[in-house]
């Protein structure tokens, strides 16, 4: 498991082994940020954000990448502005 100790320098060779249920959440998570219905999308990004502040600053970095890839895409263009 990854160590979120704050005193601890991190490089950027720093490897940290996220446990698979996390992963899995996060991708269910990421996936439902694209849903139709407003509660899911709004409950995703409230999950998401929960997530995330647990996750040392540079698995956070990839799901912060994730969100960027599926705003920017135009095929996902609701799960930015809520249509």
């Amino acid at each position: 498991y990854f160590d979120t100790n704050q005193s601890s320098s991190l490089s950027g060779d720093d490897l940290y082994l996220v446990p698979d249920q996390v992963e899995d959440a996060a991708d269910q998570l990421l996936r439902s940020l694209t849903d139709p219905a407003t509660i899911v999308r709004w409950s995703a990004a409230k999950g998401i954000g929960r997530l995330t502040e647990r996750l040392p600053s540079v698995c956070a970095d990839d799901v912060l990448d994730a969100i960027l890839k599926i705003c920017s895409d135009p095929e996902h263009d609701r799960a930015w502005h809520g249509a």
